[in-house]
């Protein structure tokens, strides 16, 4: 952080220091001093995809639902390439219960990046819980978290999309496994988004009666 102080009292209208002192606010839990600081760098570089959606991920951890997506979706249009940019912009739209939408932009970032494991576990937690039996994939979640896993063997959220996934296909005791594994995560058990760690014990209370845990996710939009 001092680097970047350093380097803002040198030359002040430096759109990239702005860009990265935000981006480790974020990091930080500094959320207002993030957007502040990429507000600064996009006036200074509007055409910065990854200013956008940095910004859009800072937003994202406050709740400011309509300021997230329409971030990610500028990231889209300056980078249609931006592979994150539509993996955060599919769990805006899961949050929406937009089931669809989200999906689709899943889809269209492992189509730009087969291997992306953000990607691959946030199709795989919607494919597992979603309620609508039109879109509803156990087997298929269950081969995309084992995937995530297998690119990334300690990334707790793909080991949650793997547990929801075993629970989705009558594996409780195995999902209830997983999941307490997870739980050892202490900042997993903190996040409160869909897919962290903070309905950890209500997804447990729910599999150990047998019944498919689903988000209530009316009470995490804003």
């Amino acid at each position: 952080m001092l680097d970047f102080d350093q380097s803002l009292r040198l030359n002040p209208k430096s759109a990239d220091a702005l860009y990265a002192r935000g981006t480790l606010r974020c990091k930080l839990k500094d959320y207002l001093g993030s957007l502040q600081d990429l507000d600064n760098s996009i006036l200074l570089n509007p055409l910065s995809a990854a200013a956008f959606h940095n910004r859009g991920s800072t937003h994202a951890r406050c709740g400011n639902l309509t300021e997230t997506m329409n971030d990610y979706m500028e990231a889209i249009r300056l980078d249609p390439k931006f592979v994150d940019a539509y993996v955060g912009l599919g769990i805006e739209r899961h949050k929406l219960l937009d089931f669809s939408g989200a999906l689709c932009e899943f889809d269209h970032a492992l189509i730009l990046e087969p291997d992306h494991v953000n990607a691959r576990v946030s199709k795989a937690l919607l494919l597992a819980v979603v309620d609508d039996n039109a879109l509803f994939d156990a087997k298929q979640a269950k081969e995309l978290a084992e995937t995530a896993l297998q690119l990334q063997p300690e990334n707790v959220y793909a080991l949650n999309a793997q547990a929801c996934a075993l629970a989705a296909l009558g594996e409780f005791a195995a999902a209830i496994e997983l999941e307490t594994r997870a739980m050892l995560d202490k900042d997993w058990v903190q996040d409160q988004d869909i897919d962290g760690g903070a309905c950890s014990r209500e997804r447990i209370a729910v599999w150990e009666t047998g019944a498919l845990w689903r988000p209530i996710l009316d009470k995490r939009v804003k």
